[in-house]
């Protein structure tokens, strides 16, 4: 047996019989996906008044994919993001970074003559 076959002209089998196009779409799907039930909990939370601003760590690649699903935060909740890795930070890194970013942009935001 032979351990690789030509296939019929025009088909694309991909790997162990799934086309690679399908594989790609069926995980971009569940990424999307995953990104709305997030987005949906912080919409239902926001509306709670669990809290009243949204900063963001992520990475930069994931970042317009989120970004298209909290549209509605991002207008109502001032949502702010930073760069981070977050598989290889620890939760209180993550805390300072956050703290860190908090205190960069209302260091930025003052007007020039109160800095």
């Amino acid at each position: 047996m032979a351990l690789f076959t030509n296939s019929p002209a025009g088909r694309n089998y991909g790997f162990n019989g799934y086309d690679a196009g399908h594989a790609e779409r069926r995980a971009s799907d569940e990424t999307t996906q995953h990104f709305k039930l997030i987005a949906d909990r912080l919409r239902e939370e926001l509306e709670k008044g669990a809290w009243e601003k949204l900063i963001v760590g992520c990475h930069d690649s994931n970042w317009s994919e989120f970004e298209s699903q909290i549209t509605y935060l991002r207008q109502t909740a001032a949502a702010r993001t930073f760069p981070v890795d977050v598989a290889s930070t620890t939760p209180d890194q993550l805390k300072e970074y956050g703290r860190a970013f908090c205190v960069s942009r209302s260091k930025s935001a003052r007007p020039a003559d109160a800095r």
